[in-house]
């Protein structure tokens, strides 16, 4: 007999919180993904590219400097020369031998005899060669339950440093006073526009990821707001969310869900891992429950037992079942095992009473690339019936085509 197949597809991408929320899905990323978070985190360096820095001046003795539009046009690092490390709460980027061009505008003004005499205002291009900065971000749940980030770490340096400034003073500033000057003030500029730029760009695009996905064509959702905080070891990164299914617009009272064991990793070996705990499941039952009685073709099953199903009220016909309550999932080494309480009756025109039973269903779980495939491969029902024949065992699935469940995560 053919075994009844349950497709979960399911594509990992990113309500409102509280301390009690359970964990129905964990991903773990290792170290062994740091070439996909170093691209993420120079993706987000280039945004600073075209950022202006508000004005500010440099004095030096009786000569006041002040800079306008310092803006950084061009940033060119090299992806072999960055390094990226779990620590503390979030990831650390260690860069080399970055090239950075800022454009700018100045004012230089002497003071003098209490006079202030204006020396040169004009345009200016300093380059910065072979700069080195450390960054460390730290990786945190809001309010709303979403990841955000924030800079708790930033160092800078450079080996070498050239301006270009305009003007008739333009030669003799490039030789004796922008160097040191650019060198101490300028550079200093990148970690603010790290702070100022990259971030708030990096937590806009956590923001606008929705922390609840609806399943296309179907009023089914998925919470994925953050169950918990973001734990980091020196070599992996474990984010847990929330998981749960529901049906959009209906209130859920999660109390009411069987939670089970969170997800816990004891591997590193690959890049990436994702748990999913009983509280995902049972959320899908809960939902499945609350869905209200669904109709299914009547089986296909051997002679005898069709005899038995006849006498019991369940002729050859469309049955239609009511989840007495929800059923419960379990987690087991040998995969899942199902609770199942149900009414079943028959759809004919002068149907008879409906009939209780009991199920019990055990079942593999089988991933292939982005699907969870859950095959049946024992079920025990027992239907509580009067009649002699109200009590039986089908031990194997019963029915003969495979039945799908598409959910996007």
């Amino acid at each position: 007999m053919t075994s009844c197949v349950f497709s979960l597809l399911f594509l990992v991408s990113f309500p409102s919180i509280t301390a009690g929320d359970p964990t129905g899905l964990k991903v773990r990323i290792t170290d062994r993904a740091q070439d996909v978070l170093k691209d993420l985190g120079l993706t987000f360096l280039e945004e600073l590219v075209n950022s202006t820095i508000p004005s500010f001046p440099i004095t030096w003795e009786s000569i006041k400097c002040t800079v306008i539009n310092l803006t950084l046009t061009h940033l060119e690092v090299d992806p072999a020369l960055t390094v990226v490390r779990f620590q503390d709460r979030g990831v650390q980027f260690e860069i080399t031998n970055l090239d950075i061009t800022w454009e700018l505008q100045y004012d230089i003004n002497l003071c003098l005899l209490q006079r202030v005499l204006k020396m040169d205002s004009r345009k200016a291009t300093v380059f910065g060669h072979r700069v080195n900065a450390t960054i460390a971000l730290t990786l945190m749940r809001n309010q709303q339950g979403g990841l955000s980030v924030d800079m708790t770490n930033c160092q800078t340096s450079i080996d070498k440093l050239a301006t270009k400034f305009s003007g008739i003073l333009g030669p003799v500033i490039d030789a004796f006073v922008a160097a040191p000057f650019a060198q101490k003030y300028l550079v200093s500029k990148l970690c603010p526009a790290v702070q100022m730029y990259a971030v708030p760009q990096i937590n806009s695009m956590l923001a606008d990821r929705t922390m609840v996905t609806q399943v296309s064509n179907t009023n089914i959702s998925i919470d994925y707001s953050l169950s918990g905080d973001i734990t980091v070891t020196s070599n992996a990164l474990d984010v847990p969310f929330k998981g749960m299914i529901f049906r959009q617009g209906e209130p859920v009272d999660i109390s009411s869900i069987r939670k089970g064991a969170d997800p816990v990793f004891s591997e590193n070996e690959n890049m990436a891992y994702v748990g999913i705990s009983e509280f995902f499941f049972n959320s899908a039952a809960m939902w499945l429950y609350k869905s209200g009685p669904f109709q299914f073709e009547y089986p296909q099953v051997k002679w005898f037992v069709k005899g038995i199903l006849k006498t019991v009220g369940l002729p050859e016909a469309p049955i239609q079942v009511h989840l007495t309550e929800a059923p419960t999932i379990s987690i087991k080494e040998t995969g899942l095992s199902i609770d199942v309480k149900a009414m079943a009756q028959s759809l004919k025109e002068t149907p008879p009473s409906p009939l209780p039973g009991n199920c019990h269903i055990d079942m593999n779980v089988a991933i292939k690339e982005s699907s969870l495939t859950l095959i049946s491969k024992n079920i025990r029902c027992e239907v509580n019936h009067t009649h002699w024949s109200g009590k039986f065992v089908v031990r194997k699935c019963c029915c003969n085509h495979q039945k799908h469940l598409l959910i996007i995560i």
